[in-house]
């Protein structure tokens, strides 16, 4: 504590540290599955898109797990065998940042 206490600890935005959302996504999901002992695959497309230049990433770990999360819902919706391995696609992603309204309102105003 007193380490701490004495001390600052200064976490950049996502939007400042781009090669740490792939592991940091991967991270949320693998945890949110492992909750229900689900296999999982994710679509490299997914990456791509966590990392394209337009997301502004506003805020940081806290927004990419809620971001994973509703993912994770838009893939199991999509689902049509409940005994298939969930497959993680970009338009999962897509619609759970377009569902984000702190991303969603950046990116607008960046248009």
């Amino acid at each position: 504590y007193r380490i701490i206490r004495d001390g600052k600890i200064i976490i950049p935005d996502l939007k400042n540290r781009r090669e740490d959302i792939p592991i940091m996504f991967y991270f949320n999901v693998d945890t949110e599955m492992k909750k229900d002992g689900r296999k999982f695959n994710i679509d490299i497309e997914v990456y791509d898109i966590l990392m394209d230049e337009t997301l502004p990433w506003p805020g940081n770990f806290r927004q990419l797990q809620a971001i994973a999360k509703e993912t994770i819902r838009e893939a199991i919706n999509d689902k049509k065998d409940p005994t298939e391995k969930l497959s993680i696609r970009s338009i999962h992603v897509k619609n759970a940042i377009e569902k984000d309204l702190s991303l969603k309102a950046l990116v607008e105003i960046k248009r």
